[in-house]
């Protein structure tokens, strides 16, 4: 439906309000054989209550059914790979997993400056052998702070500086 008013808006909504059911937008492809396949969709996803979720799904074997790839919970909090992203006190707002053993969970951060290849920029890993590895693939200091203030870092040259930002520099 649409509406005129403060806002336009196309509107797609799901009469039966119980848990379980959600509106859905379908992206879909005809195979070779001719039949329609669900590859994509954006769903909003009723999960108690009041309480909705945001999620993104895709399809990459031409199966019909997209898979759910990201979720953005009713809290704001985002779950890459899995459908429920697990928080601590800490209040972490994302949670990135590998539904895999033989496939790393990572978040790569790369800007205009470093690139955007796969040895460019800062990564942060959880390998497959479960060892968690930090990277920062630039020519570039790794930078340690607390309360505002650098505390120790690893220069470009794998010096290890704790109290100092210089190589060979006094307390």
């Amino acid at each position: 439906s649409s509406s005129s008013g403060e806002f336009n808006a196309l509107t797609i909504s799901q009469a039966n309000n119980s848990s379980g059911n959600e509106s859905r937008i379908r992206f879909k492809r005809t195979t070779d054989a001719g039949s329609d396949r669900e590859v994509a969709a954006i769903v909003a996803d009723r999960v108690g209550g009041n309480d909705t979720a945001l999620v993104f799904e895709t399809n990459t074997d031409g199966s019909d059914g997209a898979v759910e790839r990201v979720r953005i919970t009713q809290d704001g909090n985002v779950g890459i790979g899995l459908d429920t992203p697990t928080m601590n006190s800490t209040g972490i707002a994302a949670h990135v997993h590998s539904g895999t053993s033989s496939t790393a969970a990572a978040l790569r951060l790369t800007n205009a400056d470093s690139g955007s290849g796969a040895s460019d920029g800062f990564l942060v890993t959880l390998w497959n052998d479960d060892n968690a590895y930090v990277y920062n693939y630039e020519n570039t200091n790794l930078i340690f702070a607390t309360n505002s203030t650098e505390r120790m870092r690893i220069d470009s040259s794998g010096n290890l500086l704790v109290g100092n930002s210089t190589f060979g520099a006094e307390d």
